[in-house]
């Protein structure tokens, strides 16, 4: 079931939000690039610099700390580094429900060791934190979308409140364990919201704006290599047809921050263009709704004539 069927709204493709399954997650992801593409005047303009500003703090508080992992100020940063899938998107890659894993205690450990590494090779922030997918082997496209969603989740309450209300969809109150983030503590505080509904979970539903979904993100570690790739081939002293595994470029990328800089700075003059969720090509979220039409279609096709399908034991 869709959100949208759930709450009784008609012709969804006007809206630009994402309409949700509730039973299970649909494979698409928020990527924080195209959220950086948003114009001055989007309310979500200011939203990719909040997500640098968190960084920003993290390495702040890490710096001069980074090679003691018993230090107070490491063992905080793993704590800001650690983000539970947050399940009411509906989006990722769990496959039988909409619980998945997200970036836990493990994933941490790995992320910061990462970003010890990076200021000890004089990278001190990332301007885009899809950069650490070039320094944290297996950091996938669902993670960086977890993480993402975790930083302006309050941003992404604010969008959902703001939608229902216009569209007449009842609100009920929440507690989410991560609600808001505060800054001054520099640590995530519970907070009683109000959200639609889900009844797949007894939890609430947050919507995304479509543009922001895509199903890999726009820097990631393939694109790296491609931009980088001419430049260290010689170097490499690599054959014209030899493949490296992504964890030897990874390791690449450790030795060289300064080029993962240049290219991410390269690639903020590129356009990245939204998964196209109301044609959805790939099939990625709406083959219920083409399933139940085809079984509405069927069934009609029977009735017409006075018959009743077979079904075989």
């Amino acid at each position: 079931m869709y959100f949208s069927e759930l709450y009784s709204i008609s012709d969804v493709d006007q809206y630009n939000w994402f309409d949700p399954l509730l039973e299970m997650d649909s494979r698409l992801f928020v990527d924080p690039f195209l959220i950086f593409q948003e114009v001055a005047s989007s309310p979500w303009a200011s939203a990719h610099d909040e997500m640098v500003q968190y960084f920003q703090s993290a390495y702040e508080l890490l710096a001069g700390h980074q090679n003691n992992p018993d230090s107070l100020q490491y063992r905080k940063t793993l704590q800001l580094m650690t983000f539970p899938e947050p399940p009411h998107f509906g989006l990722g890659y769990a496959k039988d429900s909409t619980d998945g894993a997200g970036t836990g205690k493990g994933f941490a450990r790995r992320i910061v060791r990462a970003m010890s590494e990076a200021i000890n090779r004089g990278l001190e922030v990332f301007k885009h934190f899809e950069e650490l997918g070039l320094l944290v082997e297996k950091i996938s496209r669902d993670r960086i979308s977890d993480i993402t969603c975790n930083i302006l989740i309050r941003r992404f309450i604010s969008y959902t409140q703001e939608q229902c209300r216009a569209l007449e969809v009842p609100l009920v109150e929440f507690e989410l364990e991560r609600g808001e983030f505060d800054p001054i503590r520099n640590r995530w505080t519970s907070k009683h919201i109000k959200l639609p509904a889900n009844p797949f979970g007894s939890r609430g539903i947050l919507l995304t704006p479509k543009r922001f979904l895509r199903e890999l993100p726009a820097l990631n570690v393939d694109d790296w290599w491609e931009y980088v790739e001419p430049e260290l081939r010689d170097d490499l002293n690599l054959a014209i047809n030899q493949k490296l595994s992504k964890r030897e470029i990874i390791r690449l990328a450790r030795e060289r921050p300064e080029l993962i800089r240049r290219w991410s700075q390269a690639r903020e003059g590129r356009r990245v263009e939204a998964y196209p969720v109301d044609r959805d090509p790939e099939g990625l979220h709406n083959w219920q709704a083409q399933g139940s039409a085809i079984a509405a279609q069927y069934c009609i096709h029977w009735r017409s004539r006075g018959l009743r399908p077979v079904v075989q034991s």
